[in-house]
């Protein structure tokens, strides 16, 4: 018999395996295109790992799928399966770095599945690396052993919702050296703010022109700041074209351009809103009198914004509570900026969004759309009763709080000893106020959070999607849908099977049939 595995399989588990399930194991044993490779239980004469890559919201901390494999294959079988969860976190000397390599020529010998999440495979890379360049090179060369990397390389490996895990959006960093201030800090987050609050203005004139590619809901209270999405491309389109307009006709604070010639206004709506110039139309903004040293940062940003695609990324793909929002939960390190979200209400406990202007617009409208808390407020309200220009900034938010009693309108009828008076007269009025939060924002959030690194060591999902023909080695992957299979690694293709075309999003299909409905 080939594989009496899967008969042991049947056998124990009171199954029959069906002709397709036993067709699509058979693509997995021996891929198309790769010389003849170990079958999935690839370890049964000691010489590869076997490796099932799972993301962690499918396994709920990998227990689900730890408990399926060993009932499946830890019977009659005789597999052992094996978990190596590696991060960061683990301090490692030689001697750990050994028992961790160790681990894994026990799991080859024996022929033992190793379950393992991606980043579990991406931190081991590059710690190794890692330890080479901070001088600790007893650690890196256990991990970079000869034997070890070959085993690594000719690895077998099975991935679970491959179109997840082969993600390029998905990105494991190693930052090194010292935390520093974000470049062009404070004014750089003054100046997403300022972008801001000229969303605020457009939003209901987009909403008016293009209803169905522009979702506005204005705000449940006066001065805050209203919830937008982009539907639809001419809705992003719009929305960019006529902020480009509105910077260039009434300027930003530090970037003063309505008072420039019109040939420099045209040029710089250009160079802010076109991604690929030509060198005369940079040459047109980059060699005028308007490029300084005080407003070629801001013209770069504001091109990033625009032209770049954050804008449109922001308010076109991102849902608040639903790809993004503030954390729920308590997570290690503590912060107050804005976070990934992998479902509803369900924030990453780890993950972070890499991209600092993405970071300052997505924590921004956060606290836009849900409000600053008792805590937050009392914190804001300190800090202005000790700033210097205590009176200028709380009129601004009483600018933003029409609702606000007449005897709290001035700086001097608030006091914070008396906590019910402020929780139940003057914050409901002052939670939602976009001045109140930004001010919050840039005095008490972004000075402390928004820092970074000199030098990182990244890897992505792409990483674990390189071939291994060479080594003898293969990766297969499977998910429910294929739309993502223009996006898949350089060296992973796709594979339509003509039989299973029908499943592409099949579960998804049932869930959204009219007949089913919310209790």
């Amino acid at each position: 018999m080939q594989y009496p595995e899967s008969l042991l399989i049947e056998v124990e588990s009171g199954i029959m395996i069906r002709e397709v399930q036993e067709q699509i194991a058979g693509y997995m044993r021996d891929p198309p295109g790769v010389p003849t490779v170990s079958a999935f239980l690839a370890g049964s004469n000691g010489d590869k790992l076997c490796r099932v890559l799972v993301a962690k919201p499918q396994s709920k901390q990998m227990q689900q799928m730890q408990q399926m494999l060993i009932s499946k294959l830890g019977g009659l079988v005789n597999r052992r399966v094996y978990y190596m969860p590696f991060s960061r976190s683990l301090k490692l000397d030689a001697a750990s770095a050994a028992t961790v390599c160790d681990l894994l020529r026990e799991c080859t010998r024996n022929g033992g599945i190793l379950l393992v999440q991606p980043e579990h495979i991406l931190s081991f890379q590059l710690m190794a690396l890692e330890c080479f360049i901070t001088g600790r090179e007893a650690v890196g060369r256990q991990l970079l052993a000869p034997d070890v990397q070959s085993m690594l390389n000719s690895a077998r490996d099975i991935v679970d919702e491959s179109d997840e895990n082969f993600s390029v959006s998905f990105e494991l960093i190693y930052t090194m050296g010292s935390q520093c201030a974000i470049e062009f800090s404070p004014d750089r987050w003054t100046l997403v703010q300022q972008v801001l609050d000229a969303v605020r203005l457009l939003a209901p004139q987009l909403w008016k022109a293009l209803p169905d590619a522009v979702e506005y809901l204005p705000g449940a209270l006066a001065g805050s700041f209203p919830r937008v999405r982009i539907l639809r491309e001419e809705g992003a389109k719009l929305l960019l074209e006529s902020l480009a307009d509105h910077v260039c006709a009434h300027g930003l604070h530090g970037l003063q351009i309505s008072r420039q010639p019109a040939a420099i206004r045209k040029a710089v709506r250009r160079y802010i809103t076109t991604f690929e110039l030509t060198a005369v139309e940079v040459a047109a903004v980059e060699d005028s009198v308007f490029w300084t040293e005080a407003t070629s940062s801001p013209l770069l940003l504001l091109r990033g914004f625009i032209a770049g695609g954050v804008l449109a990324f922001i308010f076109g793909q991102k849902r608040w509570r639903v790809n993004y929002g503030l954390t729920t939960a308590p997570r290690t390190p503590p912060t107050k900026l804005a976070v990934p979200y992998r479902a509803k209400d369900m924030p990453s406990p780890r993950s972070e969004f890499s991209h600092p202007d993405v970071v300052l617009f997505l924590t921004s409208l956060s606290y836009y759309y849900g409000g600053l808390d008792d805590d937050d407020l009392f914190n804001a309200l300190s800090h202005v009763l000790n700033s210097d220009q205590a009176d200028i900034e709380y009129m601004a938010w009483v600018q933003d709080a029409p609702t606000l009693p007449l005897a709290f309108r001035q700086l001097q009828g608030i006091n914070l000893k008396d906590k019910s008076q402020c929780i139940n007269e003057v914050f409901p009025c002052l939670r939602s106020g976009k001045s109140v939060i930004d001010y919050f924002l840039s005095h008490v959030v972004f000075p402390k959070e928004m820092k970074e690194f000199p030098k990182k060591l990244s890897s992505s999902g792409w990483d674990m999607g390189q071939s291994k023909k060479a080594y003898g080695g293969a990766v297969t992957g499977f998910s429910g849908t294929n739309d993502a299979r223009d996006l898949l690694p350089v060296d992973v293709a796709h594979l339509d099977l003509q039989e299973q075309k029908h499943t592409n999003a099949l579960v998804l299909e049932h869930i959204l049939q009219p007949s089913n409905g919310v209790i």
